[in-house]
């Protein structure tokens, strides 16, 4: 739950201006430019993962796997 607040909190803010934050706090170089552009990719990823997980915790071969005691 707190990893999602965190990935809602990096939607919210406007993605170009948030790259460019970061890479005026770490510094010009490409390797800063590549953890800007993550950080900014980041929270999409994070909600797909998200809801697949989700999705597969109700499939009915979870339920019954829970029901034998695994």
């Amino acid at each position: 739950m707190v990893i999602m607040r965190f990935m809602d909190i990096l939607l919210a803010m406007p993605g170009f201006l948030l790259t460019i934050a970061i890479i005026a706090a770490l510094g010009v170089g490409i390797v800063n430019v590549v953890i800007a552009v993550g950080v900014h990719a980041i929270p999409v990823f994070a909600r797909i993962v998200r809801s697949a997980t989700l999705s597969v915790r109700e499939r009915e071969y979870v339920q019954a796997a829970r029901a034998l005691g695994t």
